[in-house]
């Protein structure tokens, strides 16, 4: 299938060389029927399987070679890219699919502009650009309909019958605040009624280039609108629109803390290309899980944030339903963290963290949980991981670690009361982990010095992370030793009252954007189970199911396969 797939995609760059004079002309093929049959196929293959290692990349070789293609040696009016030379280049990568993406992206920057929305964008382009213009500007949304809303998620506060809702318009035409309707299901046949409305002030817009040269992107704007929606019926169902553009969805009222049970999902490093399939089979879970935490690595935007619109309309069907919390991650970072700080509304204030915050906490079910961001832990320096730059950190470690004390001390008293609370950490760096990279070797024995302090004195019951792209669980070691305690190996995939906490490394999501890590060497007497994406790929989800006396966690493999499970006993 593959070759057949490349074939295709060969053929199509032979007729762009052969034909293209413009932009224009280059726009009318890919609206032909010949594109729409090229377009079908790169439709399917991107569905099914990635582009790891480019096994087919002779055929591109062979068409460039040939008379047909690029033989005039054009150089765009609009790019001042030299086809030839490019073309070159992009036909002797042989490394992987991020370069090749970069080469792509360069080569086509403002010649290739897909009108349509379909999966050959997320393999090729990295993402779907669908509203770039001649000279490189990016909106957020729909230009012919500025008003309409898009990219609807939901978040969490800790508070029962309480969500926010959060979307995205191109302009912000109300002058009052933005609003949604919510209606309420009078009997659960999704018969409506029309009830109250909720408006808001917390409109937020930044203007912003890409975080990769070319500039895509450049000034990129849009709006993005933070309703919070109180006094709702927990457990019950509810539907919401925002305007006459909108479309209508709907979720279940939160319980908040007023529960004995909770049911999540946990992702990370999802991305908008290898995350295609796990975002699918997450769907299949959207009645189950009471909300979504991804641990950081949404959408590898590296601040071109059209990117991160693209991957926000792939999420829409299941966030726009489950609530969806987020954890800072490295490629959040370019920009100073400016996108997930003005897109997303979590519960910075309500616990305390402060409204420019990367880390808060909250409350669902008899769980507490800590959200953390380490990539403030970290002194980035200009240019050091992207080829834009950082502003300064807004705050420093400390400023994290004091807040923490604080919030675990207020769960202690709490758990003092009620000794079957559970405590959960997450941050998208782990604290330790067996793969032979400096994140693993060198990182995270520093962040487990500083944090792994608060995990014991507060007995944290698990630390989840990602961010190296592999899944990993390990069990509860004695601090400072990597001695595994006595009772801290699992009888029969249960951990019964272990003083430590378990730790679960789930980098799985599928993102294929950079090289996948190889464990290598002997595993550790603290490595209970480890799964590598190179050999094993096409991503993987957590389903966290938590009662006042268990903990059940599942790592589900996307094609629905059960690779890990245990339970941790109160």
């Amino acid at each position: 299938m593959k070759s057949g797939v490349w074939l295709l995609m060969a053929i199509a760059y032979v007729i762009h060389c052969v034909y293209l004079i413009d932009a224009k002309q280059w726009k009318e093929f890919l609206q032909s029927k010949e594109s729409t049959e090229v377009k079908n196929d790169l439709e399917s293959f991107a569905g099914l399987e990635r582009i790891y290692d480019l096994p087919n990349m002779n055929v591109m070789k062979q068409m460039s070679s040939s008379s047909a293609c690029c033989v005039h040696n054009r150089r765009s009016n609009e790019t001042g890219i030299n086809m030839d030379k490019d073309l070159n280049t992009l036909v002797t990568i042989t490394q992987n699919e991020y370069n090749f993406l970069k080469y792509l992206r360069k080569l086509y920057a403002w010649l290739i502009y897909f009108p349509n929305h379909f999966n050959v964008r997320e393999a090729l382009l990295e993402a779907g650009f669908t509203d770039v213009q001649s000279d490189g500007f990016c909106k957020c949304c729909d230009s012919e309909h500025p008003t309409k809303p898009e990219q609807f998620h939901l978040a969490l506060t800790s508070n029962p019958g309480e969500v926010i809702i959060s979307y995205s318009t191109l302009s912000n035409p109300e002058p009052y605040g933005q609003c949604v309707t919510i209606e309420d299901d009078i009997d659960g046949l999704g018969n409506t009624f029309t009830g109250k409305v909720f408006c808001t002030n917390d409109t937020r817009t930044f203007t912003i280039g890409s975080g990769q040269p070319p500039l895509i992107c450049r000034n990129y704007s849009g709006y993005f609108h933070h309703v919070k929606v109180t006094g709702l019926t927990p457990g019950k169902k509810y539907y919401y629109s925002a305007n006459a553009f909108s479309k209508r969805y709907s979720f279940i009222a939160p319980h908040g803390m007023n529960s004995s049970h909770v049911r999540f999902g946990a992702i990370a490093d999802i991305g908008t290309q290898g995350g295609t399939l796990t975002r699918e089979a997450l769907k299949k879970h959207k009645d189950e899980m009471e909300f979504l935490m991804v641990i950081g690595d949404q959408s590898y935007s590296n601040g071109c944030e059209a990117v991160f619109d693209k991957y926000m309309r792939d999420m829409e069907d299941i966030i726009a339903q489950v609530p969806y919390m987020i954890a800072a991650g490295n490629h959040e970072g370019p920009w100073n963290f400016t996108g997930i700080r003005n897109r997303f509304r979590m519960p910075l204030e309500e616990s305390g963290a402060g409204p420019e915050a990367l880390w808060y906490s909250f409350d669902q079910g008899p769980v507490h949980f800590v959200v953390l961001s380490f990539e403030n832990y970290l002194d980035y320096e200009k240019g050091e991981l992207y080829e834009e730059t950082y502003a300064e950190p807004l705050y420093i470690f400390q400023d994290q670690v004091q807040w923490l004390e604080k919030d675990l001390e207020a769960f202690a008293k709490r758990r003092e009361q009620n000794p079957n609370l559970w405590l959960i950490v997450m941050a998208h760096r782990p604290i330790r982990c067996s793969v032979n990279v400096s994140d693993c070797t060198e990182l995270a024995p520093q962040l487990s010095a500083s944090l792994m302090p608060y995990l014991v004195k507060y007995k944290a019951d698990l630390y989840t992370c990602g961010h190296v792209h592999t899944y990993e669980r390990m069990d509860p070691t004695i601090p400072g030793t990597g001695v595994v305690c006595p009772q801290c190996k699992p009888v029969n995939h249960v951990y019964y009252q272990p003083p430590y906490p378990v730790q679960v490394m789930n980098g799985y999501g599928g993102t294929v954007i950079e090289g996948h890590n190889i464990y290598t060497g002997p595993k550790p007497d603290w490595s209970a189970v480890r799964y590598n994406s190179s050999y094993y790929p096409y991503g993987g989800y957590a389903i966290v199911d938590v009662n006042l006396n268990t903990l059940n966690y599942t790592f589900y493999h996307t094609s629905g396969q059960v690779w890990d499970s245990f339970v941790i006993q109160k």
